[in-house]
């Protein structure tokens, strides 16, 4: 056998080892721990992932595995947490170099917050220092690290500090389009999930440690278009129109056919419909959101709905901007104002979020018969704000672009996370 060979062979082994401790460590990684497939690549440092395969230098696996079996444990383990956080299909228009670093400041303080044996280490000064501050931040994301990197001097000391894995194999921007890269990242969000429910069927005398883990899998996309999304909003009404499946084809073309104009069976006038017929879109409008972004999205919004034949010919669509107060409410109910709407259109407000003051609002419009059959309510925001702890007497979705604290939102709101490009 080639001193190749042999080096492959036993990485392989040790690798195998490597999966089976963390496993006995800590079972919910089962399904993601035997997701990637092992392949060797010199080329990298240590490994490297791009969501299919674990890339792997021989030589290195093997001086670790004699050397830092821990630290071997947390580089396996810490490609694994890329994929189940989706970072390798987030940067967007970020800047590479800031947004790896903050990837994996992430993914380290998960590690290091885990408490496990299999992936113990003592925390460096710089490191607890990291910590305190980001834990103080307004939401602990990836989102929120990377513009808090933005504003410090240090980010090549942090990059050394808590760089593990090579990132070269992560899709870049025009690979977004590939269907190759969308199906992988679709199979790593159904991995998530899996490992969400491994987790909670350990019970809770294994929970230690793990919140932050917890918390940012559920924070995940959803499976679901913005469109079908939308939909959950309707509902069921009786609306003119011919209701040609309430009535029998055969009978009433034999009578047409036998008396010319006279069928035996005159289908129904009226028809049942889901569709929506009062509904409240709130953005908003604190100094976070952008003035285009809030056009964009009350436009793609109204778009789905009106071209998808999802509204009644008589809706109201109240369009309301908040930041701590109601600063605006206009009422849409037809394009032509929609349009007027958006030339004219003016984000007011720019201070701090608190979502509540727009639920009073609303109540107290129903409360004027304002509001006679409201469909819900859509909550345009980037999630830092004050939520009402009352659950309201409508459906309430709070619509996020970015990574947000899932903890703070409260159990009754529907979450969804936008993956179309606005």
């Amino acid at each position: 056998m080639r001193q190749s060979e042999w080096e492959k062979e036993k990485a392989i082994h040790i690798l195998e080892l490597v999966r089976s401790e963390l496993y006995m460590d800590m079972p919910h990684f089962l399904t993601a721990l035997n997701t990637l497939v092992l392949k060797e690549d010199e080329r990298v440092a240590i490994c490297a992932t791009n969501g299919v395969y674990f890339y792997y230098n021989p030589l290195k696996i093997i001086d670790l595995f004699q050397n830092n079996a821990v630290f071997l444990n947390r580089s396996f383990l810490h490609s694994v947490l890329h994929c189940l956080y989706s970072h390798i299909w987030l940067k967007k228009n970020r800047v590479e170099f800031i947004w790896n670093v903050a990837c994996d400041i992430i993914v380290e303080y998960t590690l290091d917050s885990m408490h496990k044996k299999s992936v113990s280490r003592i925390l460096s000064y710089v490191r607890k220092d990291v910590y305190r501050e980001i834990e103080s931040l307004d939401g602990l994301s990836c989102i929120t690290v990377y513009e808090w990197l933005c504003t410090r001097g240090d980010i090549q000391d942090l990059y050394y500090e808590f760089v593990v894995d090579d990132h070269t194999a992560w899709p870049k921007e025009q690979d977004d389009k590939i269907p190759q890269s969308s199906t992988v990242q679709k199979k790593w969000q159904s991995v998530a999930k899996q490992t969400l429910f491994d987790h909670k069927q350990k019970g809770k005398d294994n929970e230690d440690g793990d919140a932050f883990l917890v918390s940012s899998l559920q924070a995940k996309k959803s499976k679901y278009s913005f469109s079908q999304f939308l939909k959950r909003f309707s509902i069921v009404k009786e609306e003119m129109q011919i209701d040609l499946d309430e009535f029998d084809l055969t009978y009433y073309t034999y009578g047409m056919s036998i008396y010319k104009n006279m069928p035996l069976i005159e289908p129904l006038e009226t028809k049942e419909v889901k569709k929506i017929y009062e509904f409240v879109i709130v953005l908003d409008t604190s100094y976070s959101i952008d003035e285009n972004l809030a056009k964009r999205f009350i436009s793609n919004t109204y778009s789905i709905l009106s071209t998808s034949n999802m509204f009644y010919k008589s809706c109201k669509v109240h369009i309301i901007q908040c930041d701590d107060r109601i600063r605006k409410d206009d009422v849409i109910s037809n394009q032509n104002e929609m349009d007027q709407l958006l030339n004219s259109f003016t984000l007011v407000g720019k201070g701090n979020t608190d979502f509540r003051p727009v639920f009073s609002y609303v109540n107290d419009l129903i409360d004027q018969k304002v509001f006679q059959n409201l469909c819900g309510l859509l909550y345009f925001t980037d999630g830092k704000g004050i939520y009402p702890k009352k659950s309201p007497a409508y459906k309430t979705a709070f619509i996020y672009l970015e990574d947000y604290d899932q903890s703070k939102v409260p159990s009754w709101a529907i979450q969804y996370r936008l993956e179309e490009k606005l």
